[in-house]
């Protein structure tokens, strides 16, 4: 019996939401903050790092290509004390990983 009422009454109701005086704007709803989901965040972090990675390499590959070897840091990999040539080939590599990296890192963001 409560579901012929229902067919019966559905149709005569109003389907916009307007109320009784003609007001057009509807109903209006308050929005709290929103948590995304899990796979979001970690997507939002995993753009981060990989961002944060290509910038570093980038970083490093300028490094290479502007100081001779002497003048790198002791812990970069090529650092020869006396030795006044560039290791343009660490910076190249450098390079194209970061680069790499900021395209993964953009890619990720688009998803």
């Amino acid at each position: 019996m409560a579901i012929r009422m229902f067919i019966l009454i559905a149709p005569f109701s109003s389907t916009c939401g307007a109320a009784a005086d003609g007001d057009k704007q509807g109903p209006t709803t308050v929005r709290g903050p929103t948590k995304r989901p899990p796979s979001v965040q970690g997507e939002t972090s995993m753009k981060l790092v990989l961002n944060l990675l290509g910038v570093v390499l980038l970083v490093i590959a300028a490094v290479y290509f502007l100081l001779p070897a002497d003048q790198l840091p002791g812990f970069f990999p090529g650092h020869e004390a006396g030795v006044t040539r560039m290791h343009y080939k660490h910076g190249i590599v450098s390079g194209v990983a970061g680069i790499v990296l900021l395209a993964a890192g953009v890619w990720m963001g688009r998803r």
